[in-house]
């Protein structure tokens, strides 16, 4: 990409703490080695049953994580959300 062709958003200030954590969290070391990337991508390609979604790298504890932060939060308000469906 060229100077001219890569625009970018003026930075929001409210975000400004968000964009502080999220350049401690990524480091390069998160990113590994591209090379390696292309064959991992070649298995999942090359899959009799690829997945829908593959996460590549260490980031899989962290995923879980988050998920299973949205699941209790979905349990807590299940009562509410059945409500809704009016039946």
């Amino acid at each position: 990409m060229t100077d001219t062709s890569l625009k970018q958003a003026k930075p929001i200030a409210a975000y400004d703490q968000v964009r502080e954590q999220l350049s401690k969290m990524l480091t390069p070391e998160m990113f590994g080695d591209p090379k390696a990337t292309s064959a991992a991508l070649l298995k999942v390609v090359d899959a009799d049953k690829p997945p829908l979604h593959v996460i590549f790298g260490p980031l899989l504890p962290m995923v879980k994580q988050v998920y299973e932060t949205r699941i209790q939060l979905w349990e807590q308000w299940n009562e509410v959300s059945r409500a809704a469906y009016g039946r």
